[in-house]
């Protein structure tokens, strides 16, 4: 018999004399072939001894102050023999009491991975902050620049990050097409030319297209967020296939779209400063003929002027008018007004939110007007002007809380040139990313390239592809182990056919592509060799994300094909769509073609250098034979019409599920008596042999206090 021993942080528990304790482990279970996160909970029945009572600080008494609380989660260690075992998370569930005397505490204890689960939660992509670190303006100038493969890189902390951010050439709005001597204006034709019997205005408008981020990035952001980190034996960036990878920032239809918000700002003019250490002396009024006279203003405002009061001398203040106007009452914009006191942080004062047509801030000298810097910030999501002389402020004395009646000598101050506010505004990742859980964006990873994860005593998350995972396994012999009175030999896969799918596959090419094919792009349903008289059920692995297919373009005027690839992303009816996340390939190609970049619905300039375009996997700017594709099935690839064979099935699952598909291939149930050396050191990477027979580990249920293990176990062939 060994000693089981459980602590709670440095605490040992008491445990029920009689109590059996076994734990059930799997990394890849062959009848849950997309199963992640994979791991172990135990529920604990513990006396309420003396010990226990004091550390759960009689948690039945719930008039104790400061007491356990059992919302939280705390560290645990399963010992055997005093030898760390197994390290987790336990939660106290309840105490049952017999006669109102406590009895019994239930617990239960997680495996780190289980934890991991309960920490992210239900969180959302948008939820990942730090991301933010990797805003960029969203302009035409940007966009193009980034489309062109410039100004990708970010560095902070010290750490550049490569290939964070790009512009891949996927319209969200208008199709694109190639139509050389064309007579077109304002469409999608990339044809660029500057002759003089053409419309020039074409080509892919600017807004059409959205950034992409890089998906190691948003992993990055996980760690950050929740304090964990992933092994770098998948998860590095020299791994091609998963630091290549992106993620199209579409979370709505159709054109990239700002946030009205106050950190959205477009536009930043001076307009009037109080001075320095204290207001500008307006000179002593004089009283006559009931009205107040000015003798001088200081900081450029009108010297001299008068206001009728009514008659009598009173209290006065100063008062402050900002009007503007914009050049197109159609437009909705916003308006900030922002005040920096001398020596203070800028702090928000006022605000008009969605306006059309002209408006104004005032303040009648109610609270005084402070000593400080005044500041008018206009927004907007499209291009607008305010003409010169459109945005002026004025300043007046008021008396008793009331301005006083308006003149056509106050003190004033108006922009001397037009304003214009560009098309433009900080992309921030977490307001862009698609609406996604992260767990669910964790769990596509996993299933993309057929991931393993388990917690290291470290602390790191191992992460590693499942033949990689198995390839490190070591072999322990354990034929005098077995129990030879109890065993039995079943099929290995209770399934006839597993289908690997993708939530998403309903944009334009795409669903035409199911139609003529009569399947879906991308997918996979496999049935092994000989599948015509197999039973079972149909098991089914699908991704979160969406699924496209690229067009290579064809001049529609001379039928040469172009060098140039794009996405379409909308739905079977050219309407404007979401989809699921797209994940997508980004091959910076230098095509012999220049295409027209539109810099606004009427004007339009060349790209001629290189350009950012989508695809299906790493590189088509080498052979397509050797690039890893995110297409379960070996599709043609768009760009040549070959068929790719490395696809993520053929990587990833194809010899797992072959071996298991194997018609020798057999589950073998079996008991053992596992010594302590095998139980602390064994991995579920490692293999059993039993009489000369070896077996991976499919699942393993172990007696922690007779060492006694239910195996189940997948031969080799």
């Amino acid at each position: 018999m060994q000693q089981v021993q459980l602590y709670i942080g440095s605490d040992r528990v008491e445990l029920f004399k009689d109590e059996t304790i076994s734990l059930t482990q799997s990394i890849q279970n062959v009848k849950e072939v997309a199963k992640v996160f994979t791991d172990f909970t135990k529920t604990f029945s513990l006396p309420a001894s003396k010990t226990n009572n004091k550390i759960f600080k009689h948690y039945y008494n719930f008039n104790i102050e400061g007491g356990f609380d059992a919302r939280l989660k705390t560290s645990g260690t399963i010992q055997l023999n005093g030898i760390d075992f197994k390290k987790g998370k336990i939660k106290l569930e309840g105490v049952d009491l017999k006669g109102n005397i406590p009895h019994t505490y239930r617990i239960t204890f997680f495996g780190d991975l289980v934890n991991l689960k309960d920490l992210i939660g239900g969180d959302l992509l948008s939820d990942l902050s730090w991301l933010d670190n990797f805003s960029k303006e969203y302009s035409t100038a940007s966009v193009k620049d980034n489309l062109k493969g410039n100004n990708t890189n970010f560095t902070f902390d010290g750490v550049t990050y490569i290939n964070a951010i790009k512009t891949p050439l996927i319209s969200c709005v208008n199709r694109l097409y190639y139509r050389s001597t064309a007579n077109t204006s304002a469409d999608g034709n990339l044809w660029y030319h500057t002759g003089s019997s053409q419309v020039h205005e074409h080509g892919v408008y600017w807004k059409d297209l959205k950034y992409s981020i890089a998906v190691y990035i948003i992993v990055k952001a996980i760690e950050v967020k929740y304090g964990i980190t992933f092994s770098n034996d998948f998860f590095d960036y020299s791994t091609t296939e998963y630091s290549s990878l992106m993620m199209l920032m579409h979370r709505k239809k159709g054109e990239a779209e700002a946030s009205y918000s106050t950190g959205v700002i477009l536009y930043d003019t001076f307009l009037y400063n109080m001075n320095t250490s204290s207001p500008p002396t307006m000179a002593a009024a004089t009283v006559s003929s009931n009205t107040y006279t000015i003798s001088s203003v200081s900081d450029g405002f009108t010297t001299t002027g008068t206001w009728g009061v009514g008659g009598g001398t009173t209290n006065v203040s100063y008062g402050y008018s900002i009007t503007f106007n914009p050049a197109d009452n159609s437009i909705p914009y916003n308006a900030y007004l922002y005040f920096t006191p001398d020596g203070g942080s800028i702090t928000l004062v006022d605000e008009r939110l969605g306006i059309t047509n002209s408006n104004s801030f005032t303040n009648n000298g109610s609270g005084g007007v402070l000593n400080g810097k005044y500041t008018v910030k206009f927004s907007a999501q499209e291009s607008l002007d305010f003409n010169a002389g459109n945005v002026v402020m004025s300043a007046a004395i008021v008396s008793s809380g009331t301005t006083l009646p308006p003149c056509s000598v106050c003190s004033s101050r108006s922009n001397n040139t037009t304003i214009s506010i560009e098309e433009k505004f900080d992309w921030l990742p977490s307001q862009q990313l698609p609406k996604m859980k992260v767990l669910d964006f964790l769990s596509g990873l996993w299933k993309i390239w057929n991931l393993t994860a388990y917690v290291q005593n470290d602390g790191i998350i191992k992460v590693q592809k499942l033949d990689d995972f198995y390839s490190n396994g070591v072999d322990y012999d354990i034929s005098k182990y077995i129990d030879v009175n109890s065993s039995s030999v079943n099929i290995a896969l209770p399934y006839k056919q597993i289908n690997f799918k993708f939530k998403g596959n309903e944009t334009l090419l795409a669903a035409k592509f199911n139609q003529l094919q009569n399947r879906q792009f991308a997918t996979l349903e496999y049935k092994g060799e000989n599948p015509n008289n197999w039973v079972g059920q149909e098991y089914k692995v699908e991704l979160p994300f969406e699924k496209m297919v690229y067009e290579r373009l064809v001049d529609e005027e001379s039928l040469a094909q172009k060098d140039i690839m794009y996405g379409f992303f909308v739905d079977d009816n050219q309407e404007t769509y979401i989809g699921s996340p797209l994940l997508h390939y980004t091959s910076l190609q230098n095509p012999n073609t220049s295409i027209s970049f539109r810099d606004t619905t009427v004007t339009h300039s060349p790209i001629t250098t290189s350009i950012f375009m989508p695809s299906n996997q790493v590189n088509f700017n080498n052979n397509y034979l050797s690039q890893n594709s995110i297409n379960f099935f070996s599709e043609n690839n768009e760009w040549n019409n070959v068929a790719n064979i490395k696809s993520l099935f053929n990587e990833n699952y194809k010899e797992y599920i072959k071996d298991v598909f194997n018609e020798s291939r057999r589950i073998t149930k079996v008991k053992a008596f596992l010594p302590l050396r095998i139980l602390l050191k064994y991995s579920l990477a490692d293999r059993f042999i039993i009489t000369g027979n070896k077996y991976k580990i499919n699942s393993i249920t172990t007696n922690l206090q007779t060492g006694e293990s239910d195996l189940e176990l997948l031969n080799e062939v």
